[in-house]
This record gives structure tokens, C-alpha cells and sequence, in this order.
């Protein structure tokens, strides 16, 4: 039997060389998809966040010009196209929390999406939001008013139901308080890294309320 003459220095050494590329061109080729994925995230996270100083500036104008317990309802209407029409609702109840769809048509804006396309939610106490200040973030604040980017649907999320506003919370918001309680209302912001909660929360305090009124 005859057996194949043994590799010389220089093969093997080719063969490693081409081992280490394939070894380098995969990193190279996770770094870049590190990179691509991060750069995704600031960009959804900066058009987010214009979007929810958006409409705070817009909510507290609105405050300036029609009086301070004057904040628009949320739109309350669970199969709302957001994309054409959200006009604030015109029966939710004084003194208790509504969470919602921001108004965008109330309030004269385009329709207003975070980063993901998803629509800016909103929670206030009609009426009464001055007065009583009674939501928080995170167990700290007083807020007359809250909004939320909701971000990409997580894997127990369907944003096709559309039987109930409760059930639409639900399929965009994540630790919701539960709002038949008394006050406060708490919202809790999630925490960095959390693969349970992915909403971007941004108050408008009482103070915030009364400087632009005054």
C-alpha cells in the first residue's frame, strides 16, 4: 500500500492561512452585524424620542391656550386607523386615568410614530390633571400627563386584536398599573437590556403644566 507523501511546511501553512481568514471574515462579518443592529437601535430611539418631545411641547400649548384642566382625552377607539384620523375622546370620565392613542388630530400634528412606526400612546386624568397629579414613572414624579413610545411588538404581543382598548394596552404597552384602582397610577419604564419590556416613557409634570400656563 502506498501512502500519501506527508504535507510539506508550506502547505500546512497555506491551510492554516486560510483557516485563520475564514476565522477573521467571520468576526469581521459579526462586528459589522453588532454595529448595523446598534446603529437600527439609535436611529429608532432618536426618531422615538422626537417624537415623544413632540407631542409634549404640542400638549402643553394645547394646555396654554384652552386652560390647564383642559388636556385632551386620549383616543379611546381600539380598531383607530392612526394613520388617517385620532381625535380625542369625547366621554372619557373626569378624575379617572384614560390611556389611550395620542390625539394626534385634536391636537393639529401629523400622525405621530416612534422609531418602529409604532403610534405614541398617552395617559392623563381629564380634567382633573393639575389638580391631582396623580401619575407616576417608576414610583417617583408627579405627572399630569404620560406618554409612550411603544417600540416593536414583543413575542406575547398581537397588535392585530382589536376586541377591547384594554385588550389594545396590552398588546402595546407593557407593566401597565391597573387603572380601576385608586390613585396613584404608576407606570413602570423598563429596565436597560430587559427582553419584557421595550416602552420609552416621557412625563409632563405639574410644574411643567403650571410654568406654561402662567
Amino acid at each position: 500500500m502506498r501512502f500519501p507523501p506527508p504535507r510539506r511546511p508550506r502547505e500546512r501553512g497555506a491551510a492554516l492561512m486560510v483557516i485563520l481568514t475564514i476565522i477573521l471574515m467571520a468576526g469581521a462579518s459579526m462586528a459589522i452585524e453588532a454595529l448595523l443592529i446598534k446603529s437600527k437601535r439609535n436611529r429608532e430611539d432618536q426618531k422615538a424620542g422626537f417624537a415623544l418631545m413632540e407631542a409634549k411641547r404640542t400638549l402643553i400649548a394645547y394646555a396654554r391656550t384652552t386652560g390647564v384642566n383642559r388636556l385632551p382625552c386620549p383616543n379611546l377607539t381600539p380598531t383607530v386607523d392612526y394613520g388617517s384620523s385620532a381625535e380625542a375622546d369625547s366621554s372619557c370620565a373626569n378624575g379617572t386615568t384614560s390611556l389611550g392613542f395620542l390625539p394626534w388630530t385634536t391636537l393639529g400634528l401629523p400622525p405621530l410614530v416612534d422609531g418602529t412606526n409604532s403610534p405614541i400612546w398617552y395617559a392623563v386624568v381629564p380634567a382633573t390633571a393639575y389638580a391631582s397629579c396623580s401619575l407616576q414613572i417608576n414610583g417617583q414624579g408627579s405627572f399630569a400627563a404620560i406618554l409612550f413610545a411603544p417600540g416593536d411588538p414583543l413575542v406575547t404581543q398581537n397588535r392585530a386584536l382589536t376586541t377591547s382598548m384594554t385588550v389594545v394596552q396590552q398588546q402595546y404597552l407593557e407593566s401597565l398599573p391597573d387603572l380601576t384602582l385608586a390613585h396613584p397610577h404608576n407606570f413602570l419604564a423598563p429596565v436597560a437590556g430587559s427582553g419584557t419590556a421595550n416602552d420609552r416613557l416621557s412625563g409632563i409634570t405639574c410644574q411643567e403644566m403650571l410654568a406654561a400656563i402662567n
